[in-house]
């Protein structure tokens, strides 16, 4: 998960610095990847997680569409969850490992 996360961010943003940082809120870790590049456009936001999507800004770069179908699956089976958001000069991305 933390591959894919990563690596989108070093394609899509690849002149960006990039945070990654852990929260723990008592029920999940959280692990939060961000990126100071363009972010994704508001209309491609809703269907990031879809099987094969692939958003406006993917242009020419390789890829399949299933990198982010993937991580949200492996969180579900986790009973977890991922989110992914434009913010202030960048992109969040957000995975929430459930704690037992």
């Amino acid at each position: 998960m933390y591959e894919n996360l990563i690596g989108n961010a070093i394609k899509y943003a690849p002149d960006s610095k990039i945070d990654i940082t852990h929260e723990n809120d008592g029920q999940y870790l959280i692990a939060i990847i961000r990126d100071y590049g363009i972010g994704i456009e508001d209309e491609d936001l809703p269907f990031i997680f879809d099987k094969f999507y692939r958003g406006k800004n993917a242009n020419e770069k390789p890829g399949a569409g299933l990198g982010l179908y993937i991580v949200k699956y492996i969180m579900e089976q986790m009973n977890g969850r991922a989110e992914i958001r434009n913010i202030e000069n960048g992109l969040e991305a957000k995975i929430y490992m459930k704690k037992k």
